[in-house]
């Protein structure tokens, strides 16, 4: 590492870069410290390695920035594949191609996630005879009250009062 000039902000983009370097290849924080010690990567003012806190918290930085360059990279390239698109579609009007612009419409929507929501229907059959007969009404009443029910039987009564069924409270 160079001498330490007093300059804080070069030793910390200085560590960074290479603690990037070795996230990247998946080490540890331990094996971070040690390589960065190897290659004479210390602290300048005590001479002695970076401490863990120190090397965890550049790690927790650079997850920060790579999530925010991620999201930048996206929303550029979406911008780029908009543009194009529309474009393309200015193309497609000028050549009087209906069919390649309702094309591109169609793209410009999927990328932007401005489709409408399709419907969905859903159909069920009850495969016992049991509610054979049975009218809509009595059907969900039924089912409302099969959705209240508890999904854990609650302990019986006498259980309770004898402190049966609880292993926990006897240990």
């Amino acid at each position: 590492m160079a001498k330490f000039n007093g300059n804080r902000a070069v030793v910390k983009a200085h560590r960074q870069l290479a603690v990037e370097r070795e996230v990247v290849r998946g080490r540890s924080l331990r094996e971070i410290q040690a390589e960065l010690e190897g290659a004479g990567h210390v602290n300048p003012n005590r001479g002695e390695p970076w401490s863990l806190g120190i090397i965890q918290r550049d790690v927790k930085e650079l997850e920060t920035r790579w999530v925010t360059m991620a999201a930048v990279d996206l929303a550029d390239a979406k911008g780029r594949q908009l543009t194009e698109l529309r474009e393309a579609r200015r193309v497609a009007w000028e050549q009087k191609d209906i069919n390649q612009v309702r094309q591109l419409l169609k793209l410009e929507m999927e990328l932007l996630g401005t489709e409408a929501p399709k419907r969905q229907e859903v159909r069920a059959t009850v495969a016992t005879s049991e509610y054979d007969g049975w009218s809509y009404a009595e059907l969900r009443a039924e089912f409302d009250a099969l959705a209240r029910r508890p999904t854990v039987a609650p302990p019986e009564a006498s259980d309770v009062a004898t402190g049966e069924g609880d292993e926990d409270a006897h240990a």
